[in-house]
């Protein structure tokens, strides 16, 4: 009997061992890759931007031409197409490279830091919505359009059915379900196309809609500010050019049903309304524009926050917190900053909503991770989101002043003196029924007298001597309350008359507990009752017998 030999395995493995992959991987690179079926409208817009950055580095496209991608919506064939005029895949290589899958071109360009997509998987993002995915595209000099099919409902069917049939595998899957054909074309055009055929409808309200999908790219698509609704555009990209930064943005047009539609901007805005109080005219201004740099120059990042007057969180979902991108592509939306703002405390994270604004990574070691809801564990990316926690801790101590300047407001102020006097006209209304009780109001006023004296010496400090001056009337008339506070009569002074001192004693109790326990208008009815009948007791009234 042979023995068996078993040591360690420190060398490569000789021979075919055969590996195979399962066609059930593919479910996690389609669906359990793009949860949201608008991601894979950001995959699809990421390739064209990469295809025209590389068009206009081979002189195809014009250097200040900030290229085309056209975005066009059939409703009645439920389909969805994105056209780019970018570089295009010549007709030789161009179906071995659309069917292969994780082998993209693009990994070796990495190093130059300006293309975005490597892993080679996001074309497959569109087969979990769709009847039928085609990919056209020819390249400059090719007299043909290579033109590639998935048939997705095929796909799908044989995904599920290798949960049932681990044989099944994935090359051999994709073969059976991919066809090739071509078109002639003119031999100038460039272009790369994906047609998204059949899309299902548990999906269509937001693959098939202009709102969804024009609010979508907005947030994540490299396209430009608004100049009309951001007023501090040319402020940003003067800063740009300062600083050296190129960040290259490219334009989107998106069409429905045969008409030509409108183009992407990024959402930001130069006014937004408050959150709180619907009927409220109070609105949150940005009034200018703070630039954010890193403490190290080789960390290779930089942004822009709106700086504003800091009335609490921004409705706008859109354009509430600061996003970050790379390559002008959006990445984890504003819930990735919102995290760095966590890390300065607990209830910091809310505040990266009260602010509009923009991280661009420039850092050649700061990878997107496969979901693209952010970026892999690298030294890098760990250096610069430790070094956002910088900006983040100074940008929650401008909240936290803000909402504490609120309320040292002359506003504020005027509420709690008001809330002061109310509780003292009570007294000087209905009279105090005990020394305790006089106290007691004469307490409330001095502790908000103290609060605002407090209030005012802060604003005189934070602003200037002119904002200190508008708390001097509300001090005034709070001194002048409480010295008639210190002067108003018991209430059983009137009373007391025709009565000795246990009666007094009594009198002076019934009256302490009725003020306590009663509302306003009962115990000013009993107190009036009681008085009544005492006159009428000192007048020997007949009642009173």
């Amino acid at each position: 009997m042979a023995k068996s030999v078993v040591g360690p395995i420190d060398g490569r493995i000789s021979g075919t061992v055969g590996a195979r992959i399962g066609a059930n991987v593919l479910d996690t690179l389609t669906t359990g890759m793009y949860t949201n079926p608008l991601d894979a409208v950001r995959e699809y817009v990421a390739n064209a931007r990469d295809a025209i950055v590389t068009a206009r580095d081979q002189g195809l496209i014009p250097a200040k031409h900030p290229g085309r991608i056209q975005i066009s919506i059939d409703t009645r064939s439920r389909s969805l197409t994105i056209r780019d005029e970018g570089i295009g895949l010549p007709s030789e290589t161009a179906c071995q490279r659309l069917v292969d899958v994780g082998m993209s071109e693009k990994s070796t360009s990495r190093e130059n830091n300006r293309i975005v997509g490597f892993r080679g998987i996001g074309r497959l993002a569109g087969i979990a919505y769709c009847e039928t995915l085609e990919f056209r595209t020819s390249a400059v000099g090719d007299t043909v359009e290579t033109i590639v099919c998935f048939d997705c409902v095929a796909l799908r069917k044989g995904i599920w059915d290798s949960t049932r049939n681990p044989e099944t595998e994935a090359v051999a899957l994709l073969n059976e379900c991919t066809t090739k054909k071509t078109n002639r074309v003119n031999e100038d055009e460039h272009f790369f196309e994906v047609r998204m055929q059949g899309i299902g409808n548990d999906v269509g309200d937001r693959l098939l809609n202009n709102d969804h999908l024009m609010d979508y790219l907005g947030q994540n698509a490299p396209v430009d500010l608004d100049g009309h609704r951001m007023i501090y555009k040319q402020e940003i990209i003067k800063e740009y050019d300062k600083e050296g930064i190129n960040i290259p943005v490219v334009q989107i047009i998106l069409g429905r049903d045969g008409q030509q539609g409108g183009e992407v901007f990024r959402p930001y805005k130069s006014s937004y309304q408050t959150a709180k109080r619907v009927n409220s005219h109070e609105r949150i201004e940005i009034r200018g524009i703070d630039f954010l740099t890193p403490s190290r120059q080789d960390f290779q990042y930089w942004g822009w926050v709106g700086r504003s007057n800091l009335l609490g969180q921004i409705p706008d979902p859109s354009s509430s917190g600061i996003r970050i991108r790379k390559q002008g592509i959006g990445f984890g939306g504003a819930e990735l900053m919102s995290e760095i703002f966590r890390g300065a405390s607990a209830s910091s994270e809310r505040f990266n909503h009260w602010f509009i604004g923009e991280i661009h990574i420039f850092h050649p070691d700061v990878i997107p991770n496969g979901r693209r809801d952010g970026f892999e564990e690298t030294e890098a990316w760990t250096a610069i989101r430790a070094d956002l926690l910088i900006h983040a801790r100074t940008l929650s101590k401008q909240c936290h002043e803000a909402s504490e300047a609120r309320n040292m407001s002359p506003q504020k102020a005027q509420q709690r003196a008001d809330a002061a006097h109310e509780s003292a006209d009570l007294l000087l209304k209905s009279g105090v029924a005990t020394p305790e009780k006089k106290e007691e109001g004469i307490a409330k006023l001095d502790r908000a007298i103290e609060r605002i004296v407090s209030d005012k010496e802060k604003a005189v400090k934070r602003i200037g001597a002119d904002e200190g001056r508008k708390y001097d009337r509300i001090l005034g008339d709070l001194d002048k309350k409480k010295s008639k506070l210190q002067q108003v009569k018991y209430a059983s002074t009137d009373m007391e008359s025709g009565l000795d001192r246990p009666q007094v004693k009594i009198l002076r109790l019934i009256l302490e507990a009725a003020q306590e326990t009663l509302e306003e208008n009962h115990y000013a009815r009993l107190r009036a009752a009681i008085e009544s009948k005492l006159r009428e007791r000192r007048a020997g009234s007949p009642k009173a017998k």
